[in-house]
């Protein structure tokens, strides 16, 4: 019996240290204080994009990464990771914080992330809630996990794993309508909460076809999924991609003028199967700004002739591009 008592003592101070060894003993880190956590969505982009009153929201549907980095006031390094947490609802977070440290946060927000995002085969969620130090993912716990070995290394840029059938594929720039943003410099003292403003992260095309008899264009923009607008002719067709981003400047991609520059390939894929190339140029997409692209398909004796002119006069964001074959 006194062996069995003194194992149970002994792993009871191992667990102990164990908790705690993420924390550097060399700076006094004050006590724990419970912190509230709250998102303020980003409802429109400088007027530019209306995507509250385009996409359909089912609550609980929502997956929202969030990452605790933090570091003494006195440290002059970069923030250590410190908790994470992926959550469904933020209606109760809390997170545990030392009042004498100082603290950044980084939230993510995927709409419908529930229903796009691949799993892996433990149910937990892949890129961007691919974990650091860990060969799995997050799991919807709607509670913190502290630890300084395990992080989100993916929730400042757009790379993300989608379902596809029973499979999935990674993309670099999803088709996914995607919010970002960041709290740096917080400390706990006198504070009880945490408000992170987030801003959306994407971009939108509206393709208008004229001319599309039969078959279906096939629009394949850098790192993104391909897009198939069917014919008969459809008014117009609004698709949001989530932007590349850079792990480097993780907060470039939030700025008002920040762009990406990609290639947008056409195709017109007939109704027989046949494949006709119609041109591919490189586009610069602004955050936040609604492209409308003309797609005029123009048939010849030979199925050659085919063009694709970005009508500049109905861009909100003016491209000053065309596409010809």
């Amino acid at each position: 019996m006194k062996v069995i008592n003194y194992l149970c003592a002994f792993l009871a101070s191992f667990f102990v240290v164990a908790c705690h060894s993420d924390i550097n003993p060399q700076y006094d880190k004050g006590k724990l204080v419970s912190v509230s956590l709250s998102i303020n969505g980003d409802v429109s982009v400088d007027g530019d994009l209306p995507i509250e009153k385009s996409l359909s929201r089912v609550a609980g549907n929502d997956l929202i990464g969030v990452q605790v980095y933090y570091k003494s006031k006195e440290d002059r390094d970069p923030y250590k990771p410190f908790a994470y947490g992926l959550f469904d609802d933020l209606t109760s977070a809390q997170v545990s914080l030392y009042d004498n440290m100082i603290y950044k946060v980084e939230a993510t927000t995927v709409a419908n992330g529930k229903n796009l995002i691949a799993q892996y085969s433990s149910y937990n969620y892949r890129a961007p809630f691919t974990l650091t130090g860990s060969a799995d993912g997050a799991p919807v716990t709607n509670a913190f996990v502290r630890s300084s070995t395990i992080s989100f290394g993916g929730l400042s840029v757009g790379a993300s794993a989608l379902v596809e059938g029973t499979s999935y594929k990674s993309y670099t720039r999803p088709n996914t309508d995607r919010c970002w943003g960041q709290v740096v410099g917080f400390t706990p003292t006198g504070a009880n909460a945490i408000a992170i403003t987030t801003k959306r992260v994407i971009f939108g095309v509206r393709f208008i076809t004229e001319g599309l008899s039969e078959g279906a264009l096939h629009i394949t923009i850098t790192g993104s999924p391909i897009i198939v607008v069917p014919s008969p002719d459809a008014t117009s067709r609004d698709y949001y991609i989530t932007m590349q981003g850079s792990a480097a400047v993780a907060e470039g991609w939030i700025g008002v003028d920040y762009s990406e520059t990609v290639s947008v390939d056409v195709k017109w894929v007939k109704g027989d199967g046949v494949q006709i190339p119609v041109n591919v140029k490189n586009f610069t997409f602004k955050r936040g700004r609604l492209y409308p692209i003309t797609v005029k398909l123009r048939n010849s004796e030979s199925s050659k002739g085919f063009t694709v002119d970005v009508d500049n006069s109905s861009l909100i964001e003016e491209l000053n591009q065309t596409i010809t074959q």
